[in-house]
């Protein structure tokens, strides 16, 4: 999918980067100061998020879920698990899916279903109980997805800025995340960029 000119670069985009990758590898380094901070920054964005940001940010997922194809080769079922702004792509697919966000000021503007305020280090799902788990430009929380997500799931990393994202890691670091919190279980992904953005797609192998 090609990307149009005036990109745009977000401050600060550097530090996020370095913190999400530590994140990812060493979930325990996540602690209650980060999720306050992100909380206050994100509800402070959020009056102007949909209009500064909502046009771009469809068209990685957009692409994952046509290009990537994690549905036409992978059989799921139950919830399934996703951000609110993806949340009307997300029904076109699947049915139900509940939005989770960080900041009561971002969930005020979600439209659609199941909303949940909670921090992803700790989501409020039971084990095994997601078919999905759709992360976008947020951190990566690796042990959480590992225990929520069911065992033919399959993961949905989005990144609407692609490498110029503020919690983009590359595929490999996610991959890396996810077998060292799956107890070393082997991970396959497909990745690819769209617009300014880019996706990746991971499920475990099949034993």
């Amino acid at each position: 999918m090609p990307a149009a000119g005036g990109k745009p670069r977000r401050a600060g985009a550097e530090d996020n980067q370095r913190l999400a990758e530590r994140v990812a590898l060493s979930p325990q380094s996540w602690d209650q100061g980060q999720s306050r901070a992100m909380t206050a920054r994100s509800d402070q964005l959020a009056p102007d998020w949909d209009g500064d940001r909502g046009g771009y940010r469809p068209a990685p997922l957009a692409d994952a879920l046509g290009t990537g194809r994690p549905l036409a080769r992978w059989a799921v079922r139950g919830d399934r698990l996703g951000h609110r702004a993806a949340h009307p792509l997300l029904t076109a697919v699947w049915d139900p899916v509940m939005s989770v966000d960080l900041a009561h000021q971002m969930l005020l503007r979600a439209r659609h279903g199941l909303r949940v305020q909670a921090d992803a280090s700790r989501l409020p799902v039971s084990d095994q109980a997601a078919a999905a788990v759709t992360i976008g430009d947020a951190p990566l929380f690796a042990d959480e997805v590992v225990r929520v997500l069911a065992g033919d799931g399959v993961v949905l990393w989005i990144n609407a800025l692609g490498r110029d994202a503020p919690f983009y890691v590359s595929t490999d670091v996610l991959v890396s995340a996810l077998r060292s919190a799956s107890a070393g279980a082997r991970w396959d992904a497909v990745d690819s960029e769209a617009s300014w953005g880019s996706w990746a797609v991971p499920r475990r192998c099949r034993p």
